[in-house]
């Protein structure tokens, strides 16, 4: 019915708005779009079409090919998203009319082949938290304009991070994948306070002691993931580059971790990590395994939770854990050790440990 009535339409002058577009975009389009364009041709210039009606329309009319593996619906907001990449079809409401929003949380996920624009942020002046979770958005160059943006967080699936984000001298936030690629500069976000945007391996040597300049830093995860080519041959400098900036960032530092990404790391990367900072809150270390227990975690006046793994618990190890003096909820991974009987007696009469959970490996059994 479209197709066999588009020449009377268009000879219409109520549809001359029909005809410039076709004459700008028509020719450029897959066969499969140039139905799906026609068809609009049912609906008044500049009406509001609900999207999930005109996505079933047009599965229902047939527009729409199949392609195995995929969902067809899928597949015709794919057909979409390209009418609206191409400025044919105005997508509503559209990201640029919101100049004054300060808060934006956008979550999708479509087939990979579909992806969503979102180069319009960059006009959003006024935004200060920005958090993207799906693997459907593709997100801008640039993003410096957003001069306002406090919190910035993407998840796993959006590796490809705006060039100039450690430009932005107020953001206090930064949640990126580990593997991300990131730009020089963080050693300039001197706001800061959260960061979780670092793998160790992965991350140029200069950005682990820029870590150091990173003053008013309370919240720290970094993770582990193993790169092609096996073991890191720079292990030894990047651990020293790292406790040296641990140690730097002073009394400020709340909360470190290692990811629950993080696997195959090498033993005691942080067994020399002293003074270690008082303020510390929170250490997760379940991913990262020690030798032994480091003697700095008995100076650690504020911890509340720990999460540690080590390969041997021995009466010191276990003398240590027990001059925590506030209460502290632990979990100590120990998949070689070997208890002794005395066991409960070097746990320290006087520690304050809400909680301890210990779980020992097969060998230990």
């Amino acid at each position: 019915m479209v197709l066999s009535s588009l020449g009377s339409m268009l000879e219409n002058p109520a549809f001359g708005w029909m005809n410039h577009v076709l004459n700008l975009s028509y020719n450029d389009l897959p066969h499969d779009l140039k139905t799906c364009i026609l068809y609009l041709v049912t609906f008044p210039e500049d009406s509001i079409i609900r999207k999930d009606h005109l996505l079933r329309r047009w599965i229902a009319e047939g527009f729409v090919m199949e392609i195995p593996y995929q969902d067809l619906k899928d597949i015709a907001q794919g057909y979409l998203t390209e009418l609206i990449n191409r400025s044919i079809v105005q997508d509503i409401p559209c990201i640029r009319k919101f100049e004054l929003v300060r808060v934006m949380d956008l979550e999708a996920s479509f087939s990979r082949n579909i992806s969503c624009d979102l180069t319009g942020i960059c006009r959003l002046f006024l935004l200060r938290y920005l958090r993207i979770r799906g693997n459907s958005f593709k997100l801008p160059d640039q993003i410096r304009t957003l001069k306002h943006l406090k919190t910035l967080e993407l998840n796993d699936n959006l590796l490809d991070v705006p060039s100039d984000v450690f430009k932005l001298q107020s953001l206090s936030h930064l949640i990126v994948p580990g593997n991300a690629e990131l730009a020089d500069g963080m050693g300039n976000m001197r706001a800061l306070r959260t960061l979780c945007a670092l793998d160790f391996p992965g991350c140029p040597m200069d950005r682990l002691r820029a870590l150091a300049k990173l003053t008013n830093l309370r919240d720290l995860q970094l993770s582990y993931q193993v790169h092609r080519g096996g073991q890191d041959p720079d292990v030894a400098e990047r651990k020293e580059a790292l406790v040296i900036s641990l140690v730097n960032l002073g009394c400020n530092l709340r909360s470190f971790a290692f990811s629950r990404y993080s696997w195959r790391m090498p033993a005691d990367v942080l067994s020399h990590w002293e003074p270690a900072p008082r303020s510390l809150e929170r250490l997760h270390l379940l991913m990262c395994s020690f030798s032994a227990v480091p003697a700095w975690i008995a100076s650690l006046d504020s911890l509340t939770r720990l999460g540690l793994r080590v390969h041997v618990l021995q009466r010191g190890g276990l003398e240590i854990l027990g001059k925590l003096t506030i209460p502290c909820r632990s979990s100590v991974f120990c998949p070689y050790s070997s208890w002794t009987k005395d066991r409960h007696r070097c746990w320290g009469a006087n520690s304050s440990c809400a909680t301890f959970f210990m779980q020992i490996g097969r060998s230990a059994m």
